[in-house]
């Protein structure tokens, strides 16, 4: 996992590893059919999924994650920079149906604010695929 600080003002390691554990700590939840820490996480969010309108409100986001197909997520490959009230996260991601079939691959970024109560806030989400459109 590489971290970037590029500002004068930049991450703490307790932010650092905020993002270091958030996708990890989504990815073994979904992994065990758990999809509410990755709905928690996504639904105060602008939420640009691929072909398709950008989502935003809870109850859109909630809606699209649940009728999302059955399988396994693999996030990896993260670049996190930021300072101390912004930050982006890139990573990768691998999705494999529950027959171990490769459904997607492709890459996302989150952008978050902190804020003084709750903390990291994400408030756009956007990904997509690497693969080609089918036809």
């Amino acid at each position: 996992m590489k971290t970037i600080n590029a500002q004068a003002n930049t991450l703490t390691e307790a932010d650092v590893a905020y993002f270091q554990n958030h996708w990890p700590e989504m990815q073994e939840a979904w992994n065990k059919g758990d999809r509410e820490p990755y709905i928690a996480a996504h639904e105060t969010s602008n939420y640009m999924i691929p072909n398709g309108e950008t989502l935003t409100g809870a109850e859109d986001i909630r809606s699209y994650v649940e009728d999302f197909p059955e399988g396994r997520v693999n996030f990896s490959g993260f670049d996190i920079m930021g300072n101390q009230g912004l930050a982006a996260v890139r990573g990768d991601f691998t999705y494999n149906l529950p027959n171990g079939d490769l459904m997607d691959k492709g890459k996302f970024i989150g952008l978050f604010r902190k804020e003084a109560v709750s903390g990291w806030v994400m408030t756009h989400a956007i990904w997509n695929s690497d693969l080609p459109l089918p036809g």
